[in-house]
Formats: C-alpha cells, sequence, structure tokens
C-alpha cells in the first residue's frame, strides 16, 4: 500500500472502502459481488465477495477519510441510490457532478488494489481533492442495467495504451485510463487522459442508453433510455480495451 496519502502529502493511516459501508444496507442480499483490475498485456487481478463493503484499502489518509471524502460519500448515497435499485430520478447537473466526483474518487481509490499499477496523476487527484469533480481530462459516462451481468456489483479498471501504428506515441505508451463500476442496475464509466491538451470521449455514436454526466451538459430523467443487456454491457466495460489515439468530444455530443 502507499506510505502516503494518494490525495495529499499526509500519511496513509487510514483505510479506506472501494464500495462505501451504506451499499451494505442498500443491497443486503448479494448473490456476488465481482472486483476485476485489468492491467492490458500484464495481466489481471480479480476476486469475488458476499457483500461490496469489504475491501479496505490503505491508501489515503485520516483527514481525507472523515473529511471532503466522507462528504462525498454523504452527497452520494441519496443520489446513487434510487439509480442502485433501478428507481426513475432526474439527474440536475449538481447531481451530476457529484456523481461525477463519487465515480472518479472510487476509481482512484480502486487502482490502488495494485498500486504499482496506478496511472492516475497527482494533478488530478489533487483536483478532485480541491474541487470535488473530475479534473478537465476527466470523462464520465452513466447508463442502466438489467442487473444480470456478473452478480450485483463491479469494479474494472482499463488502461489505454498507445497505437504503435500511429506515428506519434512509443508503442505501449499509457495515453488514459479508466474504470468501470456496475452496482446492480447503475453503470458508470470513468476515462480520463494522460496526455497534456488531449481529451476523450466514447469513438462509437453514445445511443439513448448512455449518457455523459461529467462534463455535464443538461438535467435528464434516469434511466435515459433502454436498459444495457449484458452483452451491451458487456461492450461498454471493454469499449476502451486495446488501443488507440486521443479522440477529441463532440461539443455537442450526449
Amino acid at each position: 500500500m502507499p506510505a502516503f496519502c494518494v490525495f495529499c502529502c499526509n500519511p496513509a493511516d487510514s483505510r479506506e472502502h472501494l464500495w462505501p459501508d451504506w451499499l451494505n444496507e442498500v443491497l443486503p442480499n448479494l448473490t456476488e459481488t465481482r472486483y476485476f483490475l485489468n492491467r492490458g498485456s500484464r495481466g489481471g487481478h480479480t476476486w469475488t465477495s458476499k457483500k461490496p463493503a469489504t475491501h479496505r484499502i490503505g491508501a489515503v489518509c485520516d483527514g481525507c477519510n472523515t473529511g471532503w471524502m466522507s462528504n462525498l460519500e454523504t452527497d452520494a448515497q441519496p443520489i446513487l441510490t434510487p439509480m442502485i435499485n433501478g428507481r426513475k430520478t432526474r439527474l440536475t447537473k449538481i447531481a451530476q457532478r457529484t456523481v461525477a466526483a463519487w465515480a472518479f474518487k472510487t476509481a482512484v481509490i480502486g487502482e490502488q488494489i495494485t498500486p504499482s499499477a496506478a496511472r492516475t496523476p497527482n494533478e488530478h487527484r489533487h483536483w478532485l481533492r480541491d474541487h470535488a469533480e473530475p479534473p478537465a481530462a476527466a470523462f464520465v459516462f452513466i447508463a442502466a442495467t438489467d442487473a444480470k451481468w456478473i452478480g450485483d456489483t463491479h469494479y474494472g479498471g482499463i488502461y489505454m495504451f498507445a497505437d504503435s501504428s500511429a506515428g506519434i506515441l512509443p508503442a505501449g505508451t499509457p495515453i488514459a485510463y479508466g474504470a468501470t463500476l456496475v452496482i446492480r442496475h447503475l453503470a458508470l464509466q470513468v476515462v480520463a487522459g494522460l496526455i497534456e491538451d488531449a481529451a476523450f470521449a466514447h469513438q462509437a455514436p453514445l445511443n439513448a442508453s448512455v449518457r455523459r454526466i461529467w462534463p455535464s451538459i443538461a438535467a435528464f430523467e434516469w434511466p435515459p433510455g433502454p436498459v444495457l443487456t449484458p452483452p451491451a454491457l458487456d461492450a461498454l466495460a471493454n469499449h476502451w480495451r486495446g488501443s488507440g489515439e486521443p479522440v477529441e468530444p463532440s461539443p455537442t455530443g450526449p
């Protein structure tokens, strides 16, 4: 585990759940919780448990854990709970910002399952801590699921690498990182660029089932469209695997 908090320079003297404690109450009767960290060609790390809030990672300090991180959980819980349970809700721009910050925080903590593989730059982590929102290089997407995909909860981390055919960066250069979070009926995906001034967005057109919540554009009703079945959700989770070049986002896209 890191010697110092991933969000500041203080000693990492506290342990943070990848999934929060309150999720055990929202999902009291789980069939399975699956964790999956993929490191591209280097292999992966997987395990399962019966409750979501069982894995604690010693990567933060007590000040962050009981301060802004606790406040973020308090703000996010009432927004996330109805979506996790498949109930309709309205996502204002403020709510989208909160959910996006929560998803980004979870992605940062999740990659500390394997600290040597962590890719999130310090400036991205510090921005989240100081501004309670993801950095400008990040995009967060949201969708609804039919809750039939590899159990009730899932965490998957991904990294994108430069394509040797692009001729811009050496092959294998990390150009972005991301994570897919699935909690029963809710799916969130975080993607952030590592190359300065390069932005990322889904290369495939987003349909009515997947919406971008960061940067947010306008309030909308959740779920945004038809729920994702296992094949569609699997395609969403695997969309960024492999290699590719930075793709500029559409300023008017979803």
